[in-house]
């Protein structure tokens, strides 16, 4: 809304004073360094209707904004569908500020182009500026926290995350979604649980992070003993992919419709042949029946 608002105000006061932008980058720099904002790639657009008068002066600011591992993009709004010498100097004056690869990292487009050329494909890995945002999210492993987390206890244990049974893979939350501290704390996440405000950023409360086991075993999670800390319940998958998955050596059952433990799903030869009904299988280093 306040950008939509501020993009009515540029339409009737178009080009009306000189663009100075360093003590924004400044203040733009010290927002990155406050917080983690829950592991988001940080992506910074600038967008101006008019030339910006004091590119040499962003140095100091641009360094600091590197430093914090930015990706700095920018937008030329222009007025009419032909370009005037005042579109020209402001994109010959964005280019010299945005990352690299620099002809990939601007635009300059009719001010009514904005929403369905810039906000609509943001994230499209096939629009021009979606496809660098997804290839510095790989690049820098920052398509994860929730991509990097392989199985459900890792991704249950970030709160920007959400394990998915039916893709069998952790997906960001929908509450990583929301940017301001009071609309996330009045919303919920996909699993109707409240949306937490931390570290700068909206996330969910982290499951099965009780500090007692008591405390664990009423938020029907499970305490691991031996490592002191509450864990997601081995095999509490909710389909069938999601369940054989699950690295503690599940079965799913079609008749009841669970995820159960396997019987013979130990992970090391003692505990397996502890078992009556269980022998150890050297040979592929597995627990058959």
């Amino acid at each position: 809304a306040e950008l939509g608002a501020d993009l009515d105000w540029h339409e009737v006061h178009y080009a009306m004073q000189q663009t100075y932008i360093a003590q924004a980058l400044e203040y733009a720099g010290l927002m990155f360094q406050s917080g983690a904002g829950n592991g988001r790639v940080k992506i910074l657009l600038i967008i101006t209707d008019g030339k910006i008068y004091d590119v040499s002066q962003l140095g100091p600011a641009r360094a600091v904004l590197d430093s914090q591992g930015v990706e700095t993009f920018g937008v030329v709004l222009r007025r009419f569908a032909t370009h005037t010498q005042t579109d020209i100097d402001a994109e010959a004056a964005v280019s010299t500020i945005v990352s690299e690869p620099k002809a990939d990292h601007y635009m300059n487009i009719p001010l009514d182009d904005f929403a369905g050329s810039v906000l609509k494909d943001f994230c499209d890995p096939n629009s021009k500026f979606g496809k660098i945002i997804v290839s510095f999210q790989r690049s820098t492993g920052k398509a994860g926290p929730c991509g990097a987390s392989q199985t459900a206890a890792d991704c249950w244990a970030n709160p920007a995350c959400s394990w998915s049974d039916v893709q069998v893979a952790c997906q960001w939350t929908t509450c990583h979604k929301i940017c301001s501290q009071s609309e996330c704390e009045a919303n919920a996440d996909e699993n109707g649980k409240s949306c937490v405000w931390a570290e700068g950023g909206c996330g969910r409360k982290v499951k099965c992070s009780a500090a007692t086991a008591a405390e664990c075993k009423a938020s029907e999670c499970s305490w691991d003993t031996a490592a002191s800390k509450c864990v997601v319940p081995p095999c509490s998958a909710t389909s069938e992919d999601g369940c054989l998955a699950d690295p503690n050596g599940c079965v799913w059952e079609d008749a009841t419709v669970m995820c159960k433990p396997r019987t013979c799903g130990a992970k090391d030869q003692a505990t397996c042949e502890a078992k009556a009904t269980c022998k150890w299988d050297g040979t592929v280093g597995t627990c058959v029946e």
